[in-house]
């Protein structure tokens, strides 16, 4: 399982598969793996570890960006706020933002399940030219930041997995 689980690109997912790996054994966790095209919150129901809701409710009410316009070499405070209006099983939050030249950067964030109640969220994001090759530029420009709340993964196809809201918001970088 560690061997097969090692391979991940993110160390916590890592740990989660081999966890859920020894709980089931290799041989079924092959099997599973193999229906799931590697959807880890389907697998987690296969397991029955994770448990889906019907009917959860939830959306954002306010996504916001501060300074606007923000500058290269800064950073970008993002603020929202997300209602849950009825309980929603193990999902993610998911924030990406489209720079002036289409590029696309983001970043998720695994829940588990959240019950009714109004959530703040607030991170910052570093405006700082990437020096590895390919990396952000943050260029001069509109940017289009997106952020979504999904029920399992988002854009999934498996059962249970739900996308409950997409707030956008739009700065831009001078």
């Amino acid at each position: 399982c560690s061997a097969l689980c090692g391979m991940l690109p993110n160390q916590t997912l890592g740990e989660v598969c081999a966890l859920l790996c020894d709980i089931v054994g290799i041989d079924m966790f092959v099997k599973i793996l193999s229906k799931v095209d590697l959807d880890p919150f389907y697998a987690c129901e296969l397991l029955t570890v994770c448990h889906p809701t019907e009917g959860g409710a939830a959306n954002f009410t306010s996504f916001d960006v501060s300074p606007n316009p923000g500058h290269r070499d800064s950073e970008i405070d993002f603020s929202a706020s997300l209602s849950v209006t009825k309980a929603c099983g193990d999902g993610e939050l998911i924030f990406a933002i489209q720079d002036p030249e289409g590029n696309v950067v983001g970043s998720g964030q695994v829940f588990g399940g959240l019950q009714p109640n109004v959530y703040s969220i607030d991170f910052q994001v570093k405006t700082e030219p990437s020096q590895q090759q390919g990396g952000e530029q943050w260029p001069e420009g509109d940017y289009v930041a997106e952020l979504a709340v999904c029920q399992g993964e988002c854009g999934s196809h498996h059962p249970h997995s739900e996308v409950y809201d997409v707030k956008t918001a739009k700065f831009s970088i001078q």
